[in-house]
């Protein structure tokens, strides 16, 4: 029998189906069983939780969300909040209505350490490769309402990369993380972005280590919604 948390059989469960076996009661099913506290929804997720983002190496379908949640605290002290919910067109939007897009990459990903491991080669960074796709429209923070319109809607992109690789790289430490601030209007007509290109685009001065100094490195951008419609 499956255990529901783990995928085996735990103590817990095995008793609760030896004791539920010998009432007669329907011990296949779990919605029968008296079960512990352990196994409240909350449990769950924060199981759910550390399994996905607490680890050294984070999945890269999942880091989006983790280096978001990271940088957050530090954009929300200056009028920014996070709506980049559902299939939101952009990650955070300012009071003023400026709207920025946050990209992320990593040198090491989940895959290279198997992959080393395999080879018996020394580890390597990747190159760092961001998505910067024009859209053909967007959706409301809701995900529900969408509006055909070409383009990138974000006023403004911050690319955050994780440069270290091998035993060294760890995702979970904001100190490890290198961000890039660059205003939509200054990114190339490709669909990706390199991050060699990236650094001769932004120089030294857009460049920022660390999520607190990224929220400093904004602060210049945050009216960027105001002044691109007075160009209009």
């Amino acid at each position: 029998m499956a255990c529901c948390c783990s995928g085996g059989t735990c103590s817990n469960c095995a008793m609760i189906f030896r004791e539920g076996r010998a009432e007669g009661k329907d011990a296949g099913n779990p919605r029968s069983w008296n079960l512990p506290r352990p196994f409240e929804m909350n449990e769950i997720a924060l199981r759910l939780a550390s399994r996905l983002f607490d680890q050294p190496l984070i999945q890269n379908q999942y880091r989006s969300a983790f280096v978001e949640a990271m940088v957050e605290p530090y954009l929300a002290r200056s009028g920014w909040r996070h709506v980049g919910d559902n299939w939101a067109g952009w990650d955070f939007e300012h009071e003023s209505g400026t709207r920025l897009e946050l990209k992320q990459s990593a040198a090491w990903q989940t895959w290279d350490p198997v992959k080393q491991a395999a080879s018996r080669a020394p580890a390597k960074a990747g190159p760092g490769i961001f998505d910067i796709a024009p859209r053909t429209g967007w959706f409301d923070s809701a995900g529900a309402v969408w509006t055909k319109e070409a383009g990138r809607p974000a006023h403004v992109y911050v690319f955050a990369w994780n440069g270290l690789y091998g035993t060294a790289a760890d995702h979970r430490d904001p100190d490890q993380w290198q961000f890039f601030i660059l205003p939509t209007t200054a990114l190339p007509a490709k669909k990706t972005l390199r991050l060699s290109r990236l650094r001769a685009i932004v120089g030294d001065a857009g460049s920022f280590m660390g999520p607190e100094r990224c929220a400093e490195g904004l602060l210049p951008y945050a009216q960027l919604s105001v002044r691109h419609s007075s160009c209009r």
